[in-house]
């Protein structure tokens, strides 16, 4: 039985029983009443006939039955039948049934094999006559039926006509009723099909449109959870590439970063090494103080441009070319060294999170990183707040994991102010956790890209990794934390938390 039938039929059932009970009954009392207004009709014209010698008058008796429709008899005192509009052997059956000396006001009997519903009233048909006389009129219990059915079929007609109006507006009640938790199973059943996702629309306020609403709102977070789950899996996979990748890439550029050191240290050696001697006499623009064994003096006009096969010499072109060359290693040595950075994100944002938390004081983190970037902070005209918060409660944290996390959204603060501006640091705590906020006057982020500011490998900057607010997020929250951001009138504000109890799996770390 659908939901329709078990909201409409109970209903429906009971207003319909209802309404034919109530009709029956009215229906009987009114056929009463019919009954007691024509037996109370036939008394009195029976009591208007037995006056003025009307009784013995046989046309009066005529006319009487061609109007009311029924018979007429007078009886005298001897039970003999003296006038009547019955047939004759009627009239001899009514005198053998009829017991004048005491007859009933309304009496039934059969004559002739139809039934008659028949009213006396006494009459005198001559003065001081002994015994009682009476004048009939017999009515047909057939018309008596039909007018009371006539009086009845209005009540019946009308109780039909409610109980059709009872069971229509049932069923527009039900349909209405159920068509939303109708088309909420339809949503459900396309929805675990995969075939939409459209919300319900909501209609009512009643609590079918609270159940469409809490079923949009189910399905809204349906749909979020599916998208984390997809993006999950995606940075899943992506991790797992930017991790053998990174690994791939790790050996080598050490490889590369310590030939470039030992060059470096070399080509230092070189300019060293290269420094002009004094010349002693007759030394014919050469080294040393006499001709070489091992080294002929050079025909060249250029002393010392070439040795054995082309090598230079110390302190000729390669003394030349030693500062350019040792800062082309030094541009060498700072990519290699934000490649590492790069690597080094990649990783941390691959692998599961290992965490060694310990309570620790929030401000004394925030504090140690805004030292450290005070010189550089200082010198792009970044000017610092510091509205920590007095007797901040300790959490538990990682104090370098966590010292990541700031260092990071300083850095991001101070690139979105290129030109100078306010970086306000701020603590505060809440209930069941503590907060920091970062404040800057810069730019601003965009509103078509805030929804991927922490997505991996997305960035506005040039040369810049993406992944600096990606690991910062998976960092607070494997702490059992959140980390957001929100504009404000001039500038960007990123808020994480911490909680105040431990949250968070310390031994296995978890992935944000």
């Amino acid at each position: 039985m659908g939901i329709r039938a078990k909201i409409v039929l109970p209903f429906t059932a009971l207003f319909v029983a209802t309404i034919l009970v109530v009709a029956f009954l009215a229906a009987r009392a009114t056929a009463r009443l019919a009954d007691e207004r024509i037996e109370g009709q036939m008394a009195d014209l029976a009591g208007v006939l037995s006056h003025a010698g009307f009784a013995v008058n046989q046309e009066v008796l005529n006319r009487v039955k061609a109007i009311v429709g029924g018979e007429l008899a007078t009886v005298d005192a001897r039970g003999a039948v003296l006038r009547s509009t019955l047939a004759a052997q009627d009239a001899a059956a009514l005198r053998e049934r009829l017991r004048p000396a005491s007859p009933d006001p309304i009496r039934r009997l059969e004559l002739g094999g139809r039934a008659y519903r028949v009213a006396f009233a006494p009459v005198e048909l001559q003065v001081g006559q002994q015994g009682a006389a009476f004048v009939c009129l017999l009515t047909p219990e057939a018309e008596i039926e039909a007018a009371t059915r006539r009086a009845t079929r209005p009540i019946l007609v009308a109780a039909a006509c409610g109980a059709l109006a009872v069971v229509v507006l049932g069923y527009l009640v039900g349909h209405m009723l159920s068509r939303p938790v109708e088309s909420l199973a339809a949503q459900a059943r396309r929805l675990a099909a995969g075939k939409s996702q459209a919300p319900l629309a909501v209609r009512t306020h009643d609590e079918v449109g609270k159940l469409a609403s809490a079923f949009n709102a189910l399905l809204e977070s349906l749909r979020a959870a599916e998208e984390r789950l997809v993006a999950s899996e995606r940075l899943a996979a992506v991790g797992q590439v930017a991790a053998g990748v990174a690994h791939e890439v790790r050996n080598p550029l050490s490889g590369i970063k310590m030939s470039a050191q030992v060059l470096r240290r070399r080509l230092r050696e070189l300019e060293r090494r290269a420094t002009p001697l004094p010349l002693r006499e007759g030394a014919g623009g050469g080294l040393g103080a006499g001709p070489n064994p091992q080294v002929p003096p050079s025909p060249s006009p250029l002393p010392g441009r070439e040795r054995g096969q082309g090598t230079p010499l110390p302190g000729s072109e390669g003394a030349k070319a030693g500062p350019a060359a040792e800062e082309d290693l030094n541009v060498m040595l700072g990519e290699i060294a934000r490649l590492e950075v790069i690597i080094d994100d990649l990783l941390t944002f691959a692998r599961p999170t290992t965490l060694k938390p310990e309570p620790g004081d929030l401000n004394a983190v925030i504090a140690g990183v805004l030292d450290f970037m005070a010189r550089q902070l200082e010198h792009a005209g970044i000017e610092v707040r510091r509205e920590l918060a007095e007797g901040l409660p300790a959490v538990p944290l990682d104090p370098q994991r966590v010292r990541q996390v700031v260092l990071n959204l300083v850095l991001n603060a101070a690139e979105a102010m290129p030109n100078g501006g306010t970086l306000v640091a701020r603590t505060r705590a809440a209930e069941r956790e503590v907060v920091a906020e970062f404040d800057d006057t810069g730019h601003g982020i965009a509103r078509e890209v805030a929804d991927k500011v922490f997505e991996p490998f997305f960035t506005t900057k040039r040369g810049g990794s993406g992944l600096g607010l990606g690991v910062s997020r998976t960092l607070i929250e494997a702490h059992g934390g959140t980390l957001t951001f929100e504009p404000l009138a001039a500038g960007t504000r990123f808020r994480f938390s911490l909680p105040r109890s431990d949250r968070s799996d310390g031994s296995d770390g978890s992935r944000g």
